[in-house]
């Protein structure tokens, strides 16, 4: 087979550019799952928060029910900005232990906790917060997405029947 002389590299630049696209697509896509395994972490330092949450609460419903003012405790918690405050710092803080609140990956931003009367003698206690994304890719910073999350769990402030 003879080739021609002016037909020898034509296809070059177009398979250089072609490998080179492919190979930015893999990355970003590649930055973009690394990014949502990153902020998985914080997704589970919130729901181990919320256990503790349950724990301080039950702590606290125990020992007005051996003190005899439960109902004050119920009112309390569910008009008292300084109790629930409290527990939003101690939320904050235990968080922030296992991971960061904020890097380059994600940003967890409006913690939030808050409570509401569910029945007789129930409490519904919500933990919410936004978690914005964020991917780098050749050396621009750019958010992914911005997720609403609200996680919610039911206390009973009764008595256990004996």
């Amino acid at each position: 087979m003879k080739l021609r002389p002016d037909t020898r590299g034509e296809g070059e630049l177009f398979t250089v550019f072609a490998v080179a696209a492919m190979f930015l697509l893999l990355s970003l896509l590649l930055t973009v799952i690394g990014t949502e395994t990153r902020t998985d972490q914080i997704r589970r330092a919130v729901t181990d928060e919320m256990a503790a949450i349950e724990y301080r609460i039950t702590e606290d419903t125990y020992r007005a029910l051996r003190e005899g003012d439960l109902a004050d405790y119920e009112r309390i918690l569910l008009r008292s900005e300084g109790y629930r405050d409290a527990l939003l710092r101690m939320a904050e803080e235990h968080i922030s232990e296992h991971c960061s609140l904020s890097n380059a990956y994600y940003e967890l931003d409006g913690l939030a906790l808050s409570f509401a009367r569910e029945g007789e003698g129930c409490v519904r206690y919500t933990l919410s917060f936004s978690l914005s994304t964020y991917v780098t890719f050749l050396g621009i910073r750019g958010r992914i997405r911005t997720e609403d999350i609200s996680l919610s769990a039911v206390h009973t402030l009764t008595a256990l029947p004996d």
